[in-house]
């Protein structure tokens, strides 16, 4: 009988950690703007620049920022320019900029619709980013050989977190000296684009939350074994 308490109060507390392993594991979306890749708009064609935006009224810190790319030109790996800022449009500069880098469309695009294939590629990592308005803008690179294509998410799925707003996608025909400072207009359509992060609060979450409260179980569940 022993034996089979002690096997009992096992099973229980391994179901218990199990549980609270899926509870914990969530993604920390702070915005998602997605759709099946369809028809991408060229970085360097017609558009040359490409931008989107989002508001917030949280800080996050560990920022990722991600874009569903691909290349114009089947089997080239073109690169182009991303900056992240808090303003675009005539007079905005360097001083306005939180990030830029450069990336690369890798070989393999795993992202496919029956319509087409792209990748996910993350521009930015670890960043700290406070309540404000962004703006994501992806420029042409002069060095490249081919264009960068990003996707529209047409019939987008949209995912916010709290205080989160989806803001306008913008197009522009003619690149100025700094990407960010060209004259843009409203895009017809959104663009595809993911921002993770996680909240930087004193107050407890519900991952953190369900993660002490489980402990206290299991903590119970031994107890209870050795009485």
């Amino acid at each position: 009988m022993q034996n089979l308490a002690r096997f009992s109060n096992l099973a229980a507390t391994l179901t218990t950690i199990l549980i609270c392993a899926t509870l914990v594991k969530a993604d920390p979306i702070i915005i998602s703007v997605t759709a099946p890749p369809a028809l991408s708009a060229g970085i360097g064609g017609v558009q040359s620049v490409q931008s989107t935006a989002w508001s917030q009224s949280n800080d996050y810190t560990g920022v990722s920022i991600a874009v569903l790319v691909d290349s114009l030109q089947v089997g080239n790996t073109p690169s182009a320019n991303a900056y992240l800022s808090t303003r675009i449009g005539p007079g905005t500069t360097a001083s306005d900029e939180i990030a830029h880098a450069q990336f690369t469309v890798p070989t393999v695009l795993p992202v496919c619709s029956p319509s087409s294939c792209g990748a996910m590629v993350t521009l930015f990592s670890s960043l700290s980013l406070g309540p404000g308005t962004y703006f994501l803008t992806l420029s042409r690179d002069p060095g490249s050989i081919g264009t960068v294509g990003w996707f529209p998410a047409l019939d987008p799925t949209v995912v916010l977190d709290t205080g989160v707003a989806e803001g306008a996608s913008f197009r522009a025909s003619a690149t100025a000296s700094y990407a960010p400072a060209s004259t843009f207009s409203v895009a017809p359509f959104v663009m595809n684009f993911f921002v993770t992060g996680t909240p930087a609060t004193q107050v407890p979450e519900p991952a953190t939350a369900t993660l002490v409260g489980c402990g206290a179980l299991v903590l119970l569940l031994n107890i209870n074994k050795r009485i």
